[in-house]
């Protein structure tokens, strides 16, 4: 398996060396792959920034027990229920795409190293 990075970082390697195996059909799964990677870190964005709001309202209700302040406590308590649902479906989609991403990233052969010299890139 490729590593991810050297896809998303050389896709034009990637596809010359498809090519150069005679595997042209594999080409437009690069960019498949370059897609869903995208998505992938939107997604994973998208749950750091979930959990730290958790985390923030977390703090928020220990804060509020140890002041005594019980109502507050408890409406941040269902704020955090919100986010908690919120994070569990970002968690679900993020993981579905991370196996999305292992997948496509299986059917890449290894690099052919020795690649004939080409003035022209694949062209997307």
């Amino acid at each position: 398996m490729l590593d991810p990075k050297l896809i998303e970082e050389k896709p034009q390697l990637i596809k010359r060396s498809l090519e150069a195996r005679g595997m042209k059909y594999l080409i437009v799964e690069v960019d498949n792959f370059l897609k869903l990677r995208k998505q992938w870190l939107h997604l994973k964005q998208q749950v750091d920034k979930l959990r730290h709001q958790r985390n923030l309202i977390s703090e928020a209700i220990n804060q509020a027990f140890k002041t005594g302040n019980r109502a507050q406590a408890e409406l941040k308590k269902s704020e955090a229920k919100k986010i908690d649902f919120e994070l569990e479906k970002e968690e679900a989609k993020l993981t579905q795409t991370e196996q999305q991403l292992d997948n496509l990233a299986l059917i890449f052969p290894n690099l052919d190293l020795d690649l004939p010299k080409q003035d022209k890139l694949i062209s997307s």
